[in-house]
């Protein structure tokens, strides 16, 4: 074998060597969940810190959902476990870090487990969502209204309350999905008008507030899309 043979030869065993070297589940990792009817790709995101804190991140591409946190995350060696309290049902993640590189995790959820098979796509970039400043008193309280959607009404509740600590917490029912309690972030008032965002579907809401304090009109947006939503104050 000559030199340059030699050398790539050389060269290509650091290359496969650096390659199946990975021991700690750091990183941006992405593969599919295997549901009944179909497979669904998750994003996960885990990082430790330089005081040996480990933080992570969690998103669904095909929903436009990203950033949603990770919670009670347990790392000893190669297993891993996780909980994704933003998600419907609170679902928790755990499994091991295989010697080919893989990241094989069941996910848990309403009593049933599904299969997922994650591979590390580079390094991690943990979305972190910071608390939202307290709204004014006359935002705070219950909002009903219905979206018009091509697969027909769909009632929708938003819920906005100031915390002690001069943050506000705001999430989101849907009834008619069973889905209730679901995260919104980014609350950002300015005058009468209010954004939030709903990460779990890659949308959110702008409406202004009417003279009265009892509706918001606006838009939700979900997907690219915008669709005109009102919203009523619920009586107390």
């Amino acid at each position: 074998m000559n030199q340059t043979l030699l050398a790539l030869s050389f060269g290509l065993a650091l290359l496969m060597s650096g390659l199946t070297a990975q021991t700690s589940p750091d990183g941006h990792w992405e593969g599919n969940v295997v549901l009944p009817n179909q497979e669904l790709t998750i994003s996960v995101d885990l990082a430790k810190s330089d005081k040996g804190v480990w933080t992570g991140s969690f998103g669904v591409p095909a929903q436009g959902a990203s950033g949603l946190k990770i919670d009670k995350i347990e790392i000893d060696g190669k297993n891993v476990k996780f909980t994704v309290p933003e998600a419907p049902g609170a679902p928790e993640l755990s499994g091991t870090l295989k010697d080919d590189g893989h990241l094989a995790l069941a996910l848990a959820v309403n009593g049933q487990s599904f299969p997922a098979d994650l591979k590390r796509t580079g390094e991690a970039k943990v979305e972190t969502t910071l608390p939202s400043p307290a709204v004014e008193a006359r935002f705070e309280g219950g909002w009903e209204g219905s979206l018009d959607t091509p697969q027909g009404s769909l009632r929708l509740i938003i819920h906005l309350e100031n915390q002690p600590d001069k943050t506000v917490k705001a999430t989101i029912d849907s009834p008619d999905q069973n889905a209730m309690g679901l995260p919104l972030s980014g609350i950002v008032q300015k005058a009468n008008t209010i954004e939030m965002q709903f990460k779990l579907a890659g949308g959110g809401y702008k409406g202004t507030l009417n003279a009265e304090g009892t509706e918001l009109a606006g838009e939700w947006s979900q997907g690219g899309a915008t669709l005109p939503l009102k919203l009523k104050k619920s009586a107390k």
